[in-house]
């Protein structure tokens, strides 16, 4: 687990970590931190770190510097802070309950919905495109203004979902053209190429409209704009030497930082890697126990069926092939209720159709299941989104546990490294 630490500097900060012994956290190594006035900055450390830096952040938060007004005057008589920070614990936001939904009536079986945020410990991958604007007196005397301002962040593009599977996401920003366009190709191991053609003026609140809106991109990632009129140069590549028998590779950027628990998902492609009609396999439950769930299709069989095994999904049809919403009604209705497996959703035509598939696995599951109690008594978890679980406990269970009529029940959700707990009042059986 690191410490996502951000800083916000309104003079000249810096912080140093000088033990330097954590070669073992290649993900979150930390040795200096520099920032400039105007300027936020965000670091990863791990624990121990954040131990030694929490007393040099401390006392750097309690200086004041003389305020400023926004043309640069120093204010007579007033102070303002030299800088301030934040921290979170990577992987994840802090979760929430928001409330609980149902009843706990002694002597029957319970079902209850959790309603809560960050419910799923996880961090999404990101991706910022910076530039570095060029000084208004660039070419002044030498030695008199700087060449060029320190770099600007001008969009940035994050995952929708949480984990690690983010980190399979690349983006690729191409030439400006017409009204713009976005291609996509998925393949087996969760890798997602996203090619990008801005609008013509290739601004980043016009690139932000267009990743939202396509139906193709926005199943994967969000674009944010951070300055809307700033344009943004299309990706080249990195200049290195290759053989003559090695294709180029186009200069595709992977997004990174995600981390912690993550959905597990599989798609169900109509036609090679291209994802424009395909059907989106989700597993009920966060964690990497969802990369076991998979899906078989098998057509021209004798008869119509679903069959669920352990984590196996058959799906048997008599015709010669199905179509996207068929298949999806028959997962959602059947496979899901049976074993809180799956959940399908059509991306595109639904009246596209598949033959067979053989054994999909899905991918992209990441960290620990989330685990329950009520009353003491273990309880089934059926659906665990970022939002929202469903628990699920048996009469017996809850009566071995003790929950009697007009107590105060206990819930509890285990959260990787977290609990969050609530409480619901047990309620006697009706006449």
């Amino acid at each position: 687990m690191y410490a996502e630490i951000t800083v916000t500097a309104l003079s000249a900060v810096a912080m140093t970590d000088v033990l330097g012994l954590e070669a073992s956290t290649p993900e979150a190594i930390f040795t200096r931190l520099s920032a400039s006035n105007g300027e936020t900055v965000v670091i990863r450390c791990s624990g121990a770190v954040w131990d030694r830096l929490r007393p040099q952040l401390r006392k750097l938060s309690q200086r004041r510097i003389p305020a400023l007004t926004p043309a640069g005057v120093v204010i007579p008589g007033r102070t303002a802070p030299a800088m301030t920070y934040t921290q979170e614990w990577i992987p994840g936001d802090r979760p929430r309950i928001h409330q609980v939904e149902g009843s706990l009536v002694v002597g029957s079986d319970c079902t209850l919905q959790i309603r809560g945020e960050n419910l799923l410990p996880g961090a999404r991958a990101s991706l910022t495109i910076f530039r570095e604007p060029v000084n208004v007196g660039s070419f002044a005397a030498a030695g008199t203004t700087p060449l060029y301002s320190p770099p600007q962040a001008i969009i940035r593009f994050t995952a929708v979902a949480k984990g690690p599977i983010g980190n399979q996401i690349a983006v690729l920003i191409r030439a400006p053209s017409g009204a713009g366009s976005v291609a996509a190709q998925e393949y087996a191991d969760g890798k997602v190429l996203l090619s990008i053609v801005p609008p013509a003026a290739g601004t980043a609140s016009l690139i932000e409209t267009l990743v939202n809106t396509d139906p193709v991109s926005s199943v994967w990632i969000s674009a944010t704009a951070l300055v809307g009129a700033a344009v943004v140069a299309p990706f080249s590549g990195s200049g290195e030497i290759v053989g003559p028998n090695v294709a180029p590779q186009l200069p595709y950027r992977f997004l990174s930082g995600g981390d912690g628990t993550g959905v597990a998902v599989a798609d169900v492609l109509v036609s090679g890697t291209d994802p424009a009609n395909r059907l989106r396999l989700t597993a009920q439950r966060g964690g990497n126990q969802g990369n076991l769930i998979n899906l078989t299709v098998r057509v021209n069989q004798a008869a119509n069926a679903v069959t669920v095994t352990g984590n196996s999904i058959v799906v048997d049809r008599t015709a010669a092939n199905v179509s996207l919403t068929t298949l999806a009604g028959l997962l959602n209705t059947a496979a899901s209720a049976q074993n809180a497996l799956v959940e399908a959703s059509v991306v595109g035509s639904g009246a596209s159709t598949i033959t067979d598939v053989a054994q999909l696995y899905l991918a992209g599951g990441a960290g620990e299941q989330l685990t329950a109690q009520i009353g003491g008594a273990t309880a089934r978890v059926r659906v665990h989104t970022d939002t929202g679980v469903e628990l699920f406990a048996t009469a017996a269970a809850l009566a071995t546990a003790g929950v009697l009529a007009n107590e105060v029940v206990q819930i509890n959700l285990l959260l990787d490294y977290q609990r969050l707990s609530s409480v619901v009042m047990a309620e006697a059986a009706g006449p």
